[in-house]
């Protein structure tokens, strides 16, 4: 680091030399991750424009010149979008329940295969109590893997973070807030034509009737193997 001035110390003295003193456009988020407690956690958010890059280490949040918590902060090099939870929101709770459902999307013909096709869909249920006095956003975090589609209320926003969506979820104040987050993923198989059976192709035909993509020259196929 470069000081902006010199530091004079006195003989077996010593002193504290503040290497960066700068103002950030910094925000407050109430973060809940699934699986923790109900209470989430408070977040300050802000960009590292300090001009200094920033060393992993202790911090001592103060907010509106009160103590608020303590935090570690991350490395963070210039420019960096850094979060420090410091305090938990006792006055904001979140609890969630999952529901996995299961649909048959449909087969198709490929080659000597058969492609088997569903559709997997975790339901995410939220139930969030909002004490304060005033409106509040409650960000979500929920893994994230490729090939998942996030399903959201119309007022709610998905962030994108490592390895995880973060959906912002207002509340009113002093109100109750049930809301559903559905993560759904397409997953494929492929069967050898040599090995499906007569239980198979019926299982698969009778999928139809639920909108299911089943092509006609399985009629053909289960007619020979009965």
């Amino acid at each position: 680091y470069r000081l902006d001035a010199p530091v004079s110390l006195t003989r077996g003295g010593s002193a504290m030399v503040p290497i960066a003193t700068a103002k950030v456009d910094a925000g407050r988020q109430r973060i809940w991750r699934w699986g923790d407690g109900p209470a989430p956690d408070i977040v300050l958010h802000f960009t590292n424009d300090t001009g200094v890059v920033l060393e992993e280490g202790a911090a001592v949040i103060y907010d509106e010149n009160g103590y608020a918590g303590e935090a570690m902060v991350p490395f963070r090099a210039r420019g960096g979008d850094v979060r420090v939870s410091f305090a938990k929101d006792l006055s904001l709770r979140c609890t969630g329940q999952q529901e996995h459902q299961l649909r048959f999307l449909g087969v198709n013909l490929h080659g000597l295969a058969i492609v088997e096709g569903r559709e997997r869909a975790v339901v995410h249920h939220l139930r969030i109590e909002n004490d304060h006095a005033r409106d509040e956003t409650l960000y979500v975090e929920l893994p994230r893997q490729a090939g998942d589609k996030l399903v959201v209320p119309d007022d709610a926003k998905v962030e994108e973070v490592a390895g995880a969506y973060r959906v912002a979820v207002p509340v009113t104040a002093g109100g109750v807030r049930e809301a559903q987050l559905t993560l759904r993923r397409q997953e494929y198989q492929y069967v050898a034509v040599s090995g499906v059976g007569s239980h198979e192709v019926t299982s698969w035909l009778r999928e139809r009737v639920n909108g299911a993509s089943v092509p006609a020259e399985l009629d053909g196929i289960l007619a020979r193997l009965r």
